[in-house]
């Protein structure tokens, strides 16, 4: 899949990416959050499935404005090669540090 196609993005949300999505935004960022964990169970069940709707429904509404997407899918590019290419550089920066490489290097002066 070419991550960097706002087309294929929003295909993939509406064939079934958009509660992987959700659980991503959930696990990543609320379970994070302290308030998310004082809330009644039915609410932490209900959220992720009404989520990962709106994000398939959201997708499939928009891909009905094709002019829209033609216009917007330069500008979801740039976004999206500049977040690949920042998470890229993140992972080979953590294993880079986890080989502990430089580790015993120590500044002169």
């Amino acid at each position: 899949m070419d991550w960097t196609s706002l087309e294929q993005v929003l295909s993939w949300l509406i064939g079934g990416g958009a509660p992987v999505v959700a659980m991503y935004v959930i696990s990543l960022l609320i379970e994070n959050w302290t308030y998310w964990h004082k809330l009644p169970w039915i609410v932490k069940f209900i959220s992720p499935l009404l989520l990962a709707v709106l994000l398939a429904f959201g997708a499939n509404v928009l891909m009905s404005y094709t002019e829209l997407v033609k216009e917007i899918a330069p500008w979801y590019q740039i976004l999206a090669v500049t977040l690949l290419s920042y998470g890229s550089s993140q992972k080979a920066y953590m294993e880079v540090k986890r080989s502990g490489y430089g580790k015993n290097y120590k500044l002169k002066g």
